[in-house]
């Protein structure tokens, strides 16, 4: 379990639907508090740990990428990074592929790694009230020649593991959970079992919707 994820008073980057139906918008959370330089005051989180079930620190710098094109935003910790990583990333140019990265205009991508080769990149969203949340998540290889492994844990127990070697392609996650206040989702990407610098990048489309 991954400790130090607390719920925000008053979530930003909510939409009410004609149904009454409150969806958590993660993308936008992400651009917002980028621009703002700030993580997070919402119920979105952006941060790493030391190993798949180390605490949460979250990322402290939000930086334009020095790879890619250039238009990728990245959350970061500058103490704690090797070649780039941890970081969590979110494309804000056109669709890119230089023969190693490879991504879709306004995509997340995640990447683990750091010093030591052993850290997870991490997005975690904290329920803000008891409730029914349905989870619609989606994770996508974004390099060539790729090693990585994507989980989603609900409040400490794994309901997801997809390891992505070579050509990944999609792997997809949907459920409805019951959750208590302050209680976590959990988005984690690693770079498997290869401790070294590799290609390692995962993109991350998510939906949550309380009912």
């Amino acid at each position: 379990m991954v400790h130090g994820a607390a719920a925000a008073d008053s979530p930003d980057n909510t939409t009410t639907l004609e149904s009454g139906d409150t969806l958590y918008d993660m993308t936008a959370d992400f651009a917002k508090n980028w621009t703002a330089k700030k993580n997070s005051d919402s119920v979105w989180k952006y941060g790493w740990s030391s190993g798949m079930h180390g605490d949460f620190t979250p990322f402290t710098q939000a930086q334009v990428a020095h790879d890619g094109n250039r238009k990728e935003h990245d959350w970061i910790d500058p103490d704690h990074i090797a070649q780039g990583t941890p970081v969590a990333r979110l494309n804000t140019g056109g669709d890119f592929d230089d023969g190693n990265l490879k991504y879709k205009a306004g995509e997340l991508m995640m990447q683990g790694g750091g010093p030591e080769w052993k850290d997870f990149a991490h997005v975690i969203f904290t329920a803000p009230s008891e409730g029914m949340y349905e989870v619609k998540a989606t994770f996508i290889d974004q390099q060539h020649n790729m090693d990585a492994d994507a989980h989603i844990f609900v409040d400490g127990e794994s309901h997801f593991s997809a390891v992505y070697r070579g050509a990944g392609g999609t792997r997809k996650y949907d459920d409805t959970l019951a959750l208590d206040a302050n209680e976590t989702v959990d988005f984690a990407v690693g770079l498997d079992s290869n401790q070294s610098g590799h290609p390692g990048l995962v993109g991350l489309s998510v939906t949550i919707e309380k009912h």
